[in-house]
C-alpha cells in the first residue's frame, strides 16, 4: 500500500526491542529518583546498584516476590525474579517512557 512502510513479521521479542529505541522524557537520574521516592513511600526494601556504563538496576523485595528495575538511557525494564529464572539482562517488560513504565510499576503495590 503507498504511504504504508514496509513492516516484516520480525515477532514480539524483536518489536519489544525495537519499543525501547524511543528517548525516556526524564533523564536517568530523574527516572530513579521517581522510583526510589515511590518504593521508601510505601516502605519496601530496595537496593540501588550504578554501574560505569550509566545503566541502574534497583533490586526490589516486596512480600515474597523479587523485582529487578533496569534503567537505561533509552529504557525501562521490569522483571520479576522466580527462583527458576536464570541470569538474564533482558527485562520481562520494557518500556521507552516513565508513564508506561509507571502503569506496570504500580502493580507491585497492590
Amino acid at each position: 500500500m503507498p504511504g504504508k512502510p514496509y513492516m516484516p513479521d520480525v515477532g514480539s521479542n524483536a518489536i519489544r526491542l525495537l519499543n525501547t529505541i524511543n528517548i525516556l522524557e526524564q533523564d536517568s537520574e530523574e527516572t530513579l529518583e521517581k522510583i526510589t521516592s515511590r518504593l521508601s513511600q510505601e516502605n519496601v526494601r530496595h537496593e540501588v546498584h550504578k554501574f560505569d556504563s550509566g545503566a541502574v538496576m534497583v533490586d526490589v523485595w516486596k512480600g515474597d516476590l523479587f523485582y529487578v528495575i533496569q534503567i537505561e538511557d533509552k529504557m525501562i525494564g521490569l522483571s520479576l525474579v522466580k527462583d527458576n529464572t536464570a541470569f538474564d539482562t533482558i527485562p520481562d517488560k520494557a518500556y521507552s517512557d516513565f508513564e508506561a513504565f509507571k502503569i506496570e510499576f504500580e502493580k507491585i503495590f497492590g
